[in-house]
């Protein structure tokens, strides 16, 4: 495998042919997707899922640049002088790269059973409340540091992403074409519905639906759950155990929709709440968290409002630190 080639692909650095090349070499064979995949991955500071022959890959990928050899042989001598400098000006760079690639890439066994070109994706550095929209119609967004990742474009069978974070999907319906939402523990399928996926610290993933039916497994296929409108299911990364249960998270979609909602709420329930909607540390009093049973509503309102209306509902006092805020 010329990694010299592909890093430079990476870089936007490829003429027209040379990125012609590397989509044929692309859709020559999933090992190659695979090896791509695990490079840019590598590229982009994410962490390896696969192992692979080089000699395998090298060999694929031979035969692509085989055939281009006739017609770029008179390109290549004219431009002979200029990508000699060029490499002269990377060849230490690579060198490297290619040898902690190498490192990291041959020395993970761990299996990806359904290896996508992840070429493209998306992140979210604050909340967005608008939709990205895949190129099959599908709707994401994504709420503040999550990110997708995708393909250029969808297979003919499957509709595959990644996500790291929490996002909200509408799948375009599609029969022949199942969409797969990978995440850290679990995989979402579905032809076409609505869910939310939330994901915590990589040890507890939950996937609420929203409208249709969702199907959610883990990643050995070992344990599977269906889930209709007003259910969800908890993936706990520690002990391996996928749950389905009724939603019972008024505020699962607070961040896209900006509404808190609270029902007879204890502080227990509130400060979740809180937490997880504005993205701070909060915590209270052990000897409040069962008590109250509050009732609010507060739309795209800023955390000191809301917490102001909780010291003079509820009588307790809210003392800012530097970094959390306490409720006693």
């Amino acid at each position: 495998m010329d990694i010299e080639f592909l890093i430079k692909y990476l870089m936007k650095k490829t003429s027209a042919a040379e990125t012609q090349q590397v989509k044929e070499w692309l859709n020559s064979n999933e090992k190659n997707q695979t090896y791509f995949v695990r490079l840019k991955e590598w590229y982009d500071k994410e962490p390896p899922l696969v192992s692979l022959s080089d000699a395998e890959v090298a060999q694929d990928w031979q035969k692509v640049k085989a055939k281009a050899l006739d017609k770029k042989e008179a390109k290549d001598k004219a431009q002979g002088k200029t990508r000699r400098l060029w490499v002269t000006r990377i060849a230490a760079a690579v060198v490297v790269l290619g040898v902690a690639f190498g490192l990291i890439y041959f020395g993970s066994l761990r299996p990806q059973p359904t290896p996508v070109a992840y070429t493209q994706s998306k992140s979210a550095q604050s909340l967005n409340k608008k939709a990205w929209v895949l190129e099959d119609g599908t709707k994401v967004w994504l709420n503040k540091n999550a990110r997708i990742y995708f393909p250029e474009k969808f297979d003919d069978n499957r509709r595959m992403v990644r996500l790291e974070g929490e996002g909200f999907f509408e799948v375009k319906r599609d029969e022949k074409r199942p969409f797969t939402v990978q995440t850290n523990g679990v995989d979402v399928r579905v032809l076409g519905t609505s869910f939310n996926i939330y994901q915590k610290d990589s040890t507890h993933t939950k996937v609420t639906v929203n409208s249709g039916k969702v199907a959610v497994a883990t990643k050995d296929g070992a344990q599977r759950v269906e889930l209709v409108k007003g259910e969800a299911s908890n993936f706990n990364a520690q002990n391996a155990s996928l749950s389905k249960a009724l939603n019972r998270d008024l505020n699962y979609l607070a961040w896209k929709t900006g509404a808190l909602v609270f029902k007879k709420a204890t502080m227990e329930q509130i400060v979740a709440d809180l937490q997880r909607h504005y993205q701070v540390n909060i915590s209270c009093a052990p000897a409040l968290r069962q008590q109250f049973g509050f009732n609010g509503t507060f739309k795209d309102q800023p955390l000191k409002e809301v917490l102001q209306v909780l010291e003079a509902t509820l009588e307790v006092k809210v003392v800012y630190d530097r970094n959390a805020i306490f409720i006693k």
